[in-house]
């Protein structure tokens, strides 16, 4: 069975969906029944259509969303970032970079990533003028 086959049958007891959109309906239909999808991103800028009729065949599958950082969770940012940071500095975590700007023009990187225009992460320099 290939990767592309799975996404076709509920093969899945966990799918983890950063993306959204068109990924969020390809994740209901590789879902088993009873199983979860964990929804923590949203960067298609074009939203799921999904209607309880998807769920035939997953009967019992639910999604949860995971957002960190809401009001309330401040406290806990620092010990997660050091733990990506870390995470990276090993090689265990690759993120994909899909933009670099400085900090200064965080708000044309904030509309690109609303837009759906960058495929990976928005970088925000300081202290150097970088552009990608």
């Amino acid at each position: 069975m290939t990767g592309n086959d799975a996404l076709e049958r509920a093969a899945f007891d966990v799918v983890l969906d950063g993306v959204g959109g068109a990924s969020l309906e390809r994740a209901v239909r590789a879902v088993r029944p009873k199983g979860t999808i964990i929804l923590y991103g949203a960067t298609d800028p074009q939203p799921a259509k999904l209607t309880l009729l998807d769920f035939i065949g997953h009967e019992g599958a639910r999604i949860l969303t995971y957002f960190s950082y809401a009001a309330g969770d401040e406290e806990n940012i620092g010990a997660d970032l050091t733990t990506l940071a870390e995470l990276v500095a090993r090689g265990e975590l690759r993120p994909t970079v899909g933009t670099v700007v400085d900090w200064r023009e965080a708000d044309r990187a904030l509309t690109a990533l609303a837009a759906g225009q960058v495929a990976g992460k928005a970088v925000l320099t300081i202290g150097r003028n970088a552009s990608r």
